[in-house]
């Protein structure tokens, strides 16, 4: 597996590939979570900060560049559909602040 294109699930100390964008490889997803991540692929966000992100970027509706990203905007068949303001893991944490206000 290419691990630039998984989006990948923390357990603890364990890391799960849950989902591969170029190869099918949902069935891992579905027999590690029980879930079927493209029925759901609404409630997910991809978040990524180069051009070896693109795949991702295409398929998941919700996607995130970090700021970074925009070195490489020129370079991108599939940009993100959103960028933050900040760099890194600034970007994330600006994320997953917009995200957790969202919650109410």
């Amino acid at each position: 597996m290419n691990a630039q294109h998984i989006a990948w699930q923390e357990d603890g100390s364990e890391r799960r590939a849950l989902w591969q964008a170029d190869s099918g490889a949902r069935v891992p997803s579905r027999m590690q979570t029980a879930r079927e991540l493209d029925a759901e692929i609404d409630r997910w966000v991809y978040v990524g900060d180069s051009t070896n992100d693109q795949v991702m970027f295409a398929h998941f509706p919700h996607s995130v560049g970090v700021a970074n990203i925009r070195r490489f905007e020129a370079q991108l068949t599939h940009p993100p559909r959103w960028i933050t303001q900040a760099e890194r893991g600034t970007g994330f944490a600006e994320l997953a602040t917009h995200l957790l206000r969202g919650r109410g």
